[in-house]
């Protein structure tokens, strides 16, 4: 299993974002005529862009809870990861000939804590290139207590960390086929003195295809 499961876009020439201009960058500013005085140009506002192997959107997203409450100050996101691994990886000058893809996510969430002890999870969809929600679930956090003790603003810190879907399996002679997982969305929800929070937001983690990945 990789040390750090976060999928990070490789930087290979072919796989780089396009240099195509960005409609949000600052307008470049003409030049000043002549006996006046420049003016300091603005910086350029760079905005975070998907991947190139990047999927199109779930065609069913991830929908709120009934009842979840929004706000942000209860429960927030700390950090998020998600890698598709190949748990029969070739070693150096020898390859396996054999692929048995799983996605693999990790999150961690900070939840306010008050009165009852919190409880955190989320509900999880994956799906392929075109959309197609593969696979659904709704997974609980764990308490992690060493992070709880130093975490910002009191509260507890929790942490999701497992393999969550399962994926093309070949092995020489026998293949077993599955949809490729190309995006994992999932909702954070938290819960303490009997009330369900969430921060109101849909998280996406972008996959690479199998392709990229056996």
């Amino acid at each position: 299993m990789p040390q750090d499961p976060r999928e990070t876009p490789t930087t290979s020439p072919e796989h780089r974002a396009p240099a195509t201009p960005d409609p949000h960058d600052a307008p470049v500013a003409p030049p000043p005529a002549e006996g006046q005085r420049p003016e300091a140009a603005e910086p350029a506002v760079v905005l975070d862009r998907p991947p190139v192997y990047a999927a199109s959107l779930p065609s069913t997203p991830v929908k709120l809870r009934d009842g979840a409450v929004v706000d942000p100050s209860a429960l927030r996101l700390l950090e998020e990861g998600a890698v598709k691994y190949n748990t029969f990886a070739s070693r150096p000058g020898f390859p396996s000939g054999a692929a048995n893809l799983r996605t693999h996510l990790h999150v961690e969430a900070w939840v306010r804590g008050a009165g009852d002890a919190p409880r955190a999870w989320a509900d999880i969809h994956v799906s392929t290139y075109d959309g197609t929600v593969v696979h659904q679930e709704t997974l609980h956090f764990e308490r992690a207590p060493a992070r709880s003790t130093t975490a910002p603003d009191g509260g507890d810190v929790f942490v999701l960390d497992r393999d969550l879907y399962q994926g093309l399996v070949a092995t020489p002679g026998s293949v077993s086929p599955r949809p490729d997982a190309r995006i994992v969305q999932y909702r954070l929800y938290g819960e303490h003195e009997g009330r369900l929070y969430t921060d109101g937001r849909v998280h996406q983690c972008y996959l690479k295809p199998d392709a990229m990945s056996a």
